[in-house]
Protein backbone atom coordinates (compact mmCIF):
# COMPACT_ATOMS: atom_id res chain seq x y z
CA UNK A 1 0.00 0.00 0.00
CA UNK A 2 1.24 3.47 -0.80
CA UNK A 3 0.22 6.64 0.97
CA UNK A 4 1.12 10.25 0.11
CA UNK A 5 1.25 13.11 2.58
CA UNK A 6 2.19 16.77 2.31
CA UNK A 7 4.21 16.49 5.53
CA UNK A 8 8.00 16.32 5.29
CA UNK A 9 9.79 13.02 5.78
CA UNK A 10 11.03 14.12 9.21
CA UNK A 11 7.52 15.17 10.29
CA UNK A 12 6.12 11.78 9.23
CA UNK A 13 8.79 9.91 11.16
CA UNK A 14 8.30 12.06 14.26
CA UNK A 15 4.53 11.50 14.25
CA UNK A 16 4.84 7.74 13.74
CA UNK A 17 7.53 7.36 16.38
CA UNK A 18 5.28 8.10 19.35
CA UNK A 19 1.88 6.80 20.38
CA UNK A 20 -0.70 9.47 21.20
CA UNK A 21 -3.58 8.96 23.63
CA UNK A 22 -6.14 9.11 20.79
CA UNK A 23 -4.37 6.54 18.55
CA UNK A 24 -6.51 3.49 17.88
CA UNK A 25 -3.56 1.05 17.78
CA UNK A 26 -1.10 -0.17 20.34
CA UNK A 27 2.06 -0.15 18.24
CA UNK A 28 5.83 0.02 18.13
CA UNK A 29 7.68 1.96 15.43
CA UNK A 30 11.41 1.48 15.04
CA UNK A 31 14.14 2.00 12.48
CA UNK A 32 15.47 -1.03 10.67
CA UNK A 33 17.92 0.69 8.27
CA UNK A 34 18.21 4.00 6.36
CA UNK A 35 14.68 4.74 5.06
CA UNK A 36 13.17 1.41 6.17
CA UNK A 37 11.21 1.11 9.41
CA UNK A 38 9.17 -1.57 11.17
CA UNK A 39 5.64 -0.93 12.43
CA UNK A 40 4.38 -3.65 14.73
CA UNK A 41 0.72 -3.36 15.69
CA UNK A 42 -0.05 -5.38 18.79
CA UNK A 43 -3.66 -4.51 19.49
CA UNK A 44 -6.59 -2.13 19.35
CA UNK A 45 -7.62 -0.37 22.52
CA UNK A 46 -10.64 -1.44 24.55
CA UNK A 47 -12.62 1.67 23.61
CA UNK A 48 -12.41 0.61 19.93
CA UNK A 49 -13.73 -2.94 20.34
CA UNK A 50 -10.59 -4.67 21.56
CA UNK A 51 -8.64 -6.92 19.21
CA UNK A 52 -5.31 -8.63 19.88
CA UNK A 53 -2.64 -10.26 17.77
CA UNK A 54 0.50 -8.86 16.19
CA UNK A 55 0.89 -7.70 12.60
CA UNK A 56 4.25 -6.43 11.42
CA UNK A 57 4.69 -4.04 8.50
CA UNK A 58 7.87 -2.93 6.82
CA UNK A 59 7.59 0.78 6.00
CA UNK A 60 9.58 2.69 3.41
CA UNK A 61 9.48 6.48 3.87
CA UNK A 62 10.77 8.57 0.95
CA UNK A 63 10.73 12.27 0.16
CA UNK A 64 8.84 13.39 -2.93
CA UNK A 65 8.72 16.76 -4.73
CA UNK A 66 5.69 17.83 -2.74
CA UNK A 67 5.66 15.79 0.43
CA UNK A 68 6.42 12.21 1.34
CA UNK A 69 5.55 8.70 0.16
CA UNK A 70 4.91 6.04 2.77
CA UNK A 71 4.94 2.44 1.52
CA UNK A 72 3.62 -0.37 3.73
CA UNK A 73 4.40 -4.05 3.23
CA UNK A 74 2.96 -6.66 5.59
CA UNK A 75 5.74 -9.07 6.55
CA UNK A 76 4.28 -11.21 9.35
CA UNK A 77 1.23 -11.83 11.53
CA UNK A 78 0.01 -14.26 14.16
CA UNK A 79 -3.75 -13.85 13.78
CA UNK A 80 -5.88 -13.71 10.63
CA UNK A 81 -8.56 -11.87 12.56
CA UNK A 82 -6.02 -9.20 13.55
CA UNK A 83 -4.88 -8.82 9.92
CA UNK A 84 -8.45 -8.11 8.79
CA UNK A 85 -9.27 -5.83 11.73
CA UNK A 86 -6.03 -3.82 11.57
CA UNK A 87 -6.19 -3.46 7.78
CA UNK A 88 -9.71 -2.07 8.17
CA UNK A 89 -8.45 0.59 10.62
CA UNK A 90 -5.01 1.30 9.12
CA UNK A 91 -6.21 3.67 6.40
CA UNK A 92 -8.04 5.87 8.91
CA UNK A 93 -5.10 5.71 11.31
CA UNK A 94 -2.67 7.04 8.67
CA UNK A 95 -5.14 9.65 7.44
CA UNK A 96 -5.45 10.97 10.97
CA UNK A 97 -1.86 10.49 12.19
CA UNK A 98 0.07 11.85 9.17
CA UNK A 99 -2.68 13.34 6.98
CA UNK A 100 -1.98 10.69 4.32
CA UNK A 101 -4.06 9.66 1.33
CA UNK A 102 -3.91 6.11 -0.05
CA UNK A 103 -2.91 6.11 -3.72
CA UNK A 104 -2.01 2.45 -4.40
Amino acid sequence: MRYITKLSRDEVLEKLKYRQTNDIFDFEFKREKNDVYLLTITGIGQEYLYCSGAVKYKILVTSEQEGTSVWLFMISYNSRMAVRRYAWELKGFLEKKIQAIRVE
